[in-house]
């Protein structure tokens, strides 16, 4: 019985110390704490890649992606649409209605506050968004671009993006890589065209370009003038080896 009393004694204290050292080391349970960021952001499909967008197509699909951790429910509210409470969920809805137009978004979060190291905080945080619907004819795109592959700048040449209404409204690249003359066969199409690119607002995808090799990627227009292409092709003697490139260019005409 007294074993059993000093080994209690024992651990009392072995306790006892422990508070008492991390108060005397200055311990304190917020030193790694952060305060909740949160917010959202508005996507568009583009081809079968997401990319961010403040102008979208009518007639196509955008992504509502929340940020931040430890979110409990959310609401979403989007223009006509109101999504029910989802547990850490995205939306996915097609753009219909009328052009040139602006919807707004707002996401509600609910969550446990962190109010031990933020007195502040709160339960429920609102955030707001709003973006631009505009016709696919109208994206920033269109044009002719001189510039040069990364490595190797000092080899430039043009490429172009071109819009096509009818028969159906596609969006083509030519030139690109460099010396791509060959066009994909779409009957009612000039044969000199390019081949069909997927085109959002300021970006687009390349799902296989017609030349040889055939590549894949994306591209994305900053300032409206200045265009950076990324894209791969396999190599042509090893098709598990990808061949990465990138061209910059600014918009000529």
């Amino acid at each position: 019985m007294r074993q059993i009393e000093v080994i209690v004694l024992l651990t009392f204290l072995m306790i006892l110390y422990s508070c008492h050292d991390k108060q005397i080391s200055g311990y304190d349970p917020c030193a790694y704490a952060k305060p909740f960021s949160g917010g959202f952001s508005i996507l568009q499909e583009v081809g079968d890649t997401l990319i961010e967008a403040d102008t979208v197509f009518l007639n196509s699909y955008i992504h509502l992606i929340p940020l931040g951790k430890d979110i409990d429910s959310m609401k979403w509210q989007l223009g006509y649409y109101n999504a029910p409470f989802v547990r850490n969920s995205e939306v996915r809805q097609f753009i219909s209605g009328n052009l040139d137009q602006f919807i707004n978004v707002n996401l509600m979060v609910f969550r446990h506050p962190n109010l031990q190291c933020f007195p502040n905080d709160s339960a429920i945080n609102i955030y707001g968004k709003r973006f631009y619907i505009t016709d696919i004819g109208n994206s920033l795109l269109k044009g002719v671009y001189k510039g040069a592959l990364i490595d190797n700048l000092k080899d430039s040449f043009s490429i172009s993006i071109k819009y096509l209404s009818s028969p159906l409204p596609y969006y083509f690249l030519a030139n690109l890589p460099k010396g791509c003359t060959r066009s994909v066969s779409m009957a009612g199409y000039p044969s000199d065209i390019g081949y069909p690119i997927s085109v959002g607002y300021r970006s687009f995808h390349i799902d296989g370009g017609s030349c040889l090799p055939n590549i894949f990627g994306n591209g994305i227009l900053a300032k409206n003038d200045s265009l950076k292409i990324t894209y791969w092709y396999h190599d042509s003697t090893n098709v598990n080896l990808k061949i990465y490139k990138t061209f910059i260019g600014k918009k000529i005409s």
